[in-house]
Formats: C-alpha cells, structure tokens, sequence
C-alpha cells in the first residue's frame, strides 16, 4: 500500500480575496457612472429612467433564486469552482449583444435616453451584493476568489 502525503493548502482571507468585496467595487464603480449619467441625461428623460430602474428590479428579482442556487452549489463542492471557457464566451456574446442594442437603440432613442435608461437599470446593481450578503449571513460561510481573469471561488466557514 502507498501512502501519500496530502497537502491542505491554507486559504488566506484578505479584503480582496472576499467575493463580496470584488462586487461591491465594481457596484461602486457602476453607481458613480449611473449618478454621473442621471445628472447629465435622467432627469431630462424621466420616464426613461423609471423604465430602466423598472426593467433592472425584475431582472434582479427574477435572477435572485437562480444566483442562491449557484452560491449553494460552490458551498456543497468539494473543490474550488472555476470559471470555465464557456461561461466566459457566454458572457463576452452577452456585453457583444448589448452593446449592438445599445447602438441600434441610440440611433432610434437618441444617446441621452440610452445613458438614462442605462443609469437606471445601474442603480439596482446593488441587488448581486445584496444576495452574496444575504448568503453569507444565513450560512455562515464566506465566498473567497483567488485569480483574476477567471476567479476560482470557494466557501468557507465564516469565523465570526
């Protein structure tokens, strides 16, 4: 019989390691850019604004099960999740599919009406921290990511 040596490697947990955390500033970001772009183009096209704050509230409902689904598949696997090739060409189409809406739209709507609705669906961007938050609390776990391009994320038990 061979016996081998196994190694645990120690899982550091640092402000940018923490998932949440590598939401919470691209959120920041966003919102800075939607506050930006509502006081520029919002408030002349109002209702514009109110459709995509509307538009960005049931995505986020909608999405909300979908997203604790896949949180509580990374807690219940054995080995870091990685990003794979596919999600990754899936969401590249998806920013390619936008940005050709985007531009279709402008030539139809104008640019500020683009800006105001976009501004609005930004604004509930907070709901992906929220849910990570939400998450995290109920399981007592934390969701670390380690790598940039493609994140492999773990959970782990919580210390507080």
């Amino acid at each position: 019989m061979i016996k081998a040596k196994i190694r645990t490697a120690k899982i550091t947990v640092e402000w940018w390691n923490k998932q949440r955390n590598r939401i919470l500033t691209g959120i920041i970001g966003g919102t800075l850019l939607a506050i930006l772009w509502f006081v520029s183009y919002g408030i002349n096209n109002m209702t514009v604004f109110l459709l995509g704050l509307f538009t960005g509230i049931v995505i986020n409902v909608l999405s909300w099960s979908q997203g604790l689904n896949s949180l509580n598949r990374i807690a219940g696997s054995e080995t870091p999740i990685k990003t794979s090739t596919k999600q990754m060409l899936a969401v590249c189409i998806l920013i390619i599919l936008c940005i050709v809406t985007i531009g279709y739209s402008a030539s139809i709507y104008g640019l500020g009406a683009i800006y105001a609705f976009i501004s609005g669906v930004a604004f509930t961007s907070w709901g992906g921290y929220l849910q990570i938050a939400y998450w995290e609390k109920k399981n007592r776990k934390t969701l670390v990511a380690h790598g940039f391009c493609k994140p492999t994320v773990t959970a782990i038990n919580s210390e507080v």
